[in-house]
């Protein structure tokens, strides 16, 4: 799911109000630098299900968990609201063939973890395309 991953660091990249809520390099895709704030980390996770089409692709249901850390309520807030807007019904290239058709907005939770910590978490779900390699 690495490709899908970065394609979304790379969509983070471009779009700007993103990028002010919580910098492209405080992005990661795996572990990140818990004393770090603001931060993101971008999850992807494909299920045990996938199918062939027609086309000679395999089709593969996907999972996408976006958590974000930031000082305030209102910080957190805004960038769940902005990661809603910026990924909910989008589809795009992954490179070799392979394309997400549509991630969906499934949900979304905002916590206090402690004084001065709030967490984000926002889930899409999708289906990913990529060739049959033989």
């Amino acid at each position: 799911m690495i490709c899908l991953e970065q394609a979304i660091r790379n969509r983070w990249k471009e779009d700007s109000a993103l990028g002010d809520l919580v910098p492209a390099g405080h992005v990661w895709t795996d572990w990140s630098d818990p004393t770090q704030l603001p931060r993101a980390e971008v999850t992807c996770s494909g299920e045990d299900r996938v199918w062939l089409t027609s086309r000679s692709e395999i089709a593969e249901r996907v999972r996408v968990t976006i958590l974000v850390w930031h000082s305030s309520f209102q910080d957190v807030r805004n960038t769940v609201d902005r990661i809603k807007e910026a990924f909910d019904r989008t589809s795009f290239d992954l490179g070799d063939g392979a394309r997400v058709l549509r991630l969906t907005y499934r949900r979304e939770d905002v916590s206090r973890q402690e004084p001065g910590l709030w967490r984000g978490e926002v889930i899409f779900d999708g289906l990913a395309l990529r060739p049959v390699v033989a």
